[in-house]
């Protein structure tokens, strides 16, 4: 590459759609706690708590079992949220 020369960066309209809802979901959730329990988890996806376990021990949701209980890393659920159709 030429000394000067200049890079550009194509993105497609699709790429900046989804960067955009994904910023939109770090704002979003930005308030929670970086490291979350089940229950934060469950009624940051408006859902019942039995189904966030079902779905973090099917290995369908990113979680981590510590002890007894489960932790969630915020960013992994966003990203996870993020991956999910129709959303």
């Amino acid at each position: 590459m030429e000394s000067g020369s200049e890079v550009r960066i194509v993105t497609s309209e699709a790429e900046e759609t989804n960067q955009a809802r994904h910023d939109q979901l770090m704002s979003s959730f930005a308030h929670l706690p970086p490291i979350m329990t089940t229950e934060d988890v469950a009624e940051m996806l408006a859902m019942g708590v039995q189904e966030v376990r079902r779905l973090t021990r099917d290995g369908r949701l990113p979680g981590k079992r510590i002890g007894k209980a489960y932790r969630y890393f915020r960013d992994d659920i966003i990203r996870w949220l993020d991956g999910q159709p129709g959303r």
